[in-house]
C-alpha cells in the first residue's frame, strides 16, 4: 500500500512537471495523470516503470530535430506538447490492458501483461518512426501503393523512420523485462508486436483526407492492435507449451489396453 500511495503521489507530481516542462499542455497532465493512476494502481512499480520509459522514448524523439521539423512546418503543434486526446490515444490501451492483467487470472494474467507492452511498444515504435522519419528520413513514400510523398504525410514511412520504430520498440521490449513485467522469453513478443501494429499503422491511413481517420484515432487503433498482436502471439506459444508438457506427461499406450 505504501509502494502505491507513492506512485500515485509521483504520478501527480510527474503530470504537473510535465505541464510547467512543456511536453504536455493542461488537458494533457489531466490525462496523463488519469491514465498513469489506473497503470500505477493495476500494474505496480514495474508498470508504470514501463509507462515512464514510454513517455521518455516519446518526448526524446518529439525533440529530436525538433527545429528542422519546425522549419519545414512538419514539428507537433505546440513544440510536441501533447493534448489530452494524444495522451488517450497513447495512455488508454496500456491502462485497459494493464486493468485486464490484474484482474486475469494465470495464466491470462501473463498473457494480458504481455499486451499491455505491446501496447507501449506500438506507441513508441510509432513516435519513433514518425519523429525521427520526419526529422531526418528525407523522401517518404506511403506503405499504400508505395507512391513518393512529403515528409510529415500521414501514413507515410522512411527507411531511417522505420529503423528509429524499431529500436523505440526494441527498447520498450527490453525495459519490460528489465523491470520485471514480463519474463525475458516473452519480452520480444512484446516488441514485435508493438513493431508490427506501428508499421501497419500507414495502412489504416486513407490517401483521401475526407475518409481519413485522424491522428489520436489512428494511435489509439494502433496501440489496441499491438497489445493484441503482442498477446496472441505469446498466448500461442506458451499455451501450445502447455499442451505439449501435459502431452509428455500423459501415460503411453491405447485407452483400455492391458499390460
Amino acid at each position: 500500500m505504501t509502494v502505491v500511495l507513492f506512485l500515485l503521489l509521483a504520478n501527480a507530481g510527474l503530470a504537473f512537471l510535465g505541464r510547467r516542462l512543456g511536453t504536455v499542455d493542461g488537458g494533457g497532465a489531466l490525462a496523463g495523470g488519469a491514465t498513469g493512476a489506473v497503470v500505477a494502481l493495476a500494474a505496480g512499480l514495474p508498470g508504470y516503470l514501463l509507462l515512464l520509459a514510454f513517455f521518455v522514448v516519446g518526448s526524446g524523439a518529439t525533440r529530436v530535430g525538433l527545429a528542422r521539423k519546425q522549419a519545414l512546418g512538419i514539428a507537433e503543434p505546440r513544440a510536441g506538447a501533447r493534448g489530452a486526446r494524444s495522451v488517450f490515444a497513447n495512455g488508454g490501451p496500456p491502462a485497459v490492458f494493464a486493468l485486464f492483467t490484474a484482474l486475469s487470472p494465470a495464466p491470462w494474467s501473463g498473457v494480458f501483461a504481455c499486451a499491455f507492452a505491446g501496447t507501449l511498444a506500438a506507441a513508441a515504435a510509432d513516435t519513433a518512426s514518425s519523429e525521427i522519419g520526419k526529422a531526418f528520413g528525407g523522401a517518404a513514400r506511403r506503405l499504400r501503393g508505395f507512391a513518393p510523398v512529403p515528409p510529415g504525410t500521414p501514413g507515410a514511412v522512411t527507411p531511417v523512420g522505420t529503423l528509429a520504430g524499431f529500436a523505440g520498440a526494441l527498447a520498450l521490449g527490453a525495459a519490460a523485462g528489465a523491470f520485471g513485467v514480463l519474463e525475458w522469453p516473452a519480452a520480444p513478443f512484446a516488441a514485435l508486436g508493438g513493431f508490427a501494429a506501428a508499421l501497419g499503422e500507414g495502412l489504416l491511413v486513407s490517401p483521401n483526407p475526407a475518409r481519413r481517420l485522424d491522428h489520436d484515432a489512428v494511435n489509439a487503433l494502433s496501440g489496441f492492435a499491438g497489445g493484441a498482436l503482442a498477446g496472441i502471439a505469446f498466448a500461442g506459444i506458451a499455451f501450445a507449451g502447455i499442451a505439449c508438457r501435459a502431452l509428455s506427461a500423459a501415460p503411453v499406450g491405447l485407452p483400455g489396453a492391458t499390460g
